[in-house]
């Protein structure tokens, strides 16, 4: 049930290949302020058996392009660059993210989007 005052976030579950190597990266972003990450990031830790761990400052471009040179460019144009506040996990865990998610009842499956191939 949803109230009016509440707001409904779309929380997001990407895949990104690191640089020069065959591992893959999966990361979780876009959790309404009321979830404390560390607790959230402890259990997923213990339940998947892998290396998780709670960024405050995640870039999505840098990982997106694989290299560091997003990072020049921002800095000699003065831009801004974009991070997120989200969890990082070793491997393609996609799917067991969103089956941990909605079996704990953090977030309603409808409102988990699964990004990559």
């Amino acid at each position: 049930m949803q109230f009016e005052n509440e707001e409904v976030m779309k929380v997001h579950l990407k895949l990104f290949k690191r640089c020069c190597r065959d591992h893959n990266i999966t990361i979780a972003y876009g959790f309404p302020d009321r979830f404390d990450l560390k607790k959230i990031a402890k259990e997923l830790r213990r339940t998947l058996s892998c290396t998780v761990t709670f960024k405050k400052k995640i870039y999505i471009e840098r990982l997106k392009h694989n290299r560091r040179s997003v990072y020049k460019v921002k800095k000699e144009t003065g831009e801004e660059e974009k991070s997120v506040i989200g969890i990082k996990i070793e491997g393609d865990k996609r799917k067991e993210v969103k089956d941990f998610l909605v079996k704990k009842k953090i977030i309603e499956s409808n409102n988990i989007i699964i990004h990559g191939f």
